[in-house]
Formats: C-alpha cells, sequence, structure tokens
C-alpha cells in the first residue's frame, strides 16, 4: 500500500469495510495494518486492542499479536 503511494486511501477503504462489518475483528485487522504502514501508530494501537477484545479464541488473539 505505502510502496504505491496508495496509504491514505487504504486507511480510508479500511474504514468502510469496518462500518459496514457484521463481524469487526479481520476489517479491525485489515485498518490497524494500513494504519501501520501509514505510520498512524496510536490509531494502529486503539485498533489492535479493540481487535483483541473481539478476539474469541486464542487463535484469533495471536493473529492479532
Amino acid at each position: 500500500m505505502a510502496l504505491l503511494g496508495c496509504d491514505g486511501q487504504a486507511v480510508a477503504e479500511g474504514r468502510v469495510l469496518l462500518a459496514g462489518a457484521a463481524d469487526r475483528f479481520r476489517p479491525l485487522l485489515v485498518l490497524a495494518h494500513a494504519c501501520r504502514l501509514s505510520h498512524r501508530w496510536h490509531e494502529m494501537a486503539l485498533l489492535q486492542e479493540e481487535a483483541l477484545r473481539h478476539a474469541s479464541s486464542p487463535a484469533r488473539e495471536a493473529l492479532v499479536r
């Protein structure tokens, strides 16, 4: 994303994906990843914290970490 110069677009699309999601877990990870590539560290950390709260299994928790 960042390599293609589309990191801002990726964050915007991630937010749209999250807004329409019934299960927020994977969209949270997608958006957190886009924020990481955009150097939005605080936002990334908040999204990862929320994803941890939505992790319903040890495997999902490991995916966040």
